[in-house]
């Protein structure tokens, strides 16, 4: 019986639409040209049979002759690039306390200075205001650059080595003339230094012919996460070469250490930071358009930092060591 409405006609039913199945063929059916795809989606799945001690063993030698020689190529790239990576840190020493290296002596006129670098733009790369900084005082700086940084190491890249050494050559001297006295070159193979076993002697003929109070290298001690293999091997050869000189001819009394984790002298340079950025656009070969705004903008945070953790405004973070006699 239907209902009426409030108007007395009766209330209409909507007729239900009906479902659509799928036809699923029948799997013991021959199958056919319409339904080939959904059969052969449908057919059970066959175990494999199980396999052969000896044919385990072989599956078992072609996993280890693949992954060990991926592994090789992986250890073989990484020492064949110049790029080290600290895996195990070593902490800065706790407690670690300020040092004065004589500042009196050392910011005075006619202290004797050798820098030992790596490579064209490491001086200003790390420490610019600070050399900035002494040459003001009057100290008299030798520069040492122990590589042309020709990156000839990346033989992909299909550069032209020696035009980059003489840009780059050129580059640092023009930096230099702002702070040091003179610059040397050795010009050792660039992103191979540490393979060259005369490293330390060079080094150290240089030192005893300067005679300097103070020798600026690479900390090899206490270094960041990354680094570079020749900042490494510079830093060596500088206190190698210090430590071998007679104590009798000895000059040295003190090594300042920079890109370190573990400073313990951060001098004020917030009078001569603008003029240490501003030099890095000296060296256009490797810091230009938008990678040198994000260098200089690194490089003051890197200074605005050390100097905020030493009550200074912009400091250069350096670790002084007492040359022991």
């Amino acid at each position: 019986m239907m209902s009426e409405t409030s108007f007395g006609k009766p209330e209409s039913r909507t007729a239900r639409t009906p479902k659509t199945h799928l036809v699923v063929p029948n799997k013991r059916e021959r199958p056919t040209t319409a339904n080939a795809s959904t059969y052969k989606r449908m057919r059970p799945f066959k175990k494999s049979p199980p396999l052969s001690p000896a044919e385990r063993k072989r599956r078992l030698q072609r996993r280890v002759v693949v992954y060990g020689t991926m592994t090789l190529l992986i250890v073989a790239f990484y020492f064949y690039q110049p790029q080290r990576i600290h895996f195990f840190a070593k902490p800065p020493p706790d407690p670690n306390p300020p040092v004065d290296p004589d500042s009196e002596r050392l910011f005075s006129k006619g202290v004797k200075i050798v820098l030992v670098q790596a490579h064209p733009d490491d001086s200003e790369f790390f420490i610019s205001p600070f050399l900035l900084k002494l040459a003001a005082s009057g100290a008299e700086i030798h520069q040492l650059v122990m590589t042309d940084g020709d990156k000839s190491f990346y033989f992909w890249a299909k550069q032209d080595v020696p035009e980059t050494r003489r840009v780059r050559e050129a580059e640092q001297r023009e930096a230099a003339s702002h702070y040091s006295k003179e610059v040397t070159f050795f010009h050792e193979p660039d992103g191979r230094l540490a393979g060259q076993p005369d490293n330390a002697k060079m080094v150290q003929d240089y030192v005893e012919k300067i005679q300097p109070e103070y020798v600026i290298a690479f900390d090899t001690e206490y270094w960041p996460t990354i680094n570079h293999a020749d900042h490494l091997a510079s830093g060596a050869a500088a206190l190698q070469a210090v430590q071998a000189i007679p104590e009798a001819q000895r000059s040295v009394k003190w090594m300042l250490l920079y890109d370190t984790t573990a400073p313990n002298f951060t001098p004020d340079v917030s009078q001569t930071v603008d003029q240490g950025e501003a030099m890095l656009a000296i060296h256009k070969s490797q810091f230009y358009g938008k990678k040198l705004e994000l260098i200089k903008n690194s490089r003051l945070e890197y200074w605005y930092d050390a100097g905020q953790a030493a009550n200074v405004s912009y400091g250069v973070p350096l670790r002084a060591l007492k040359v022991l006699p």
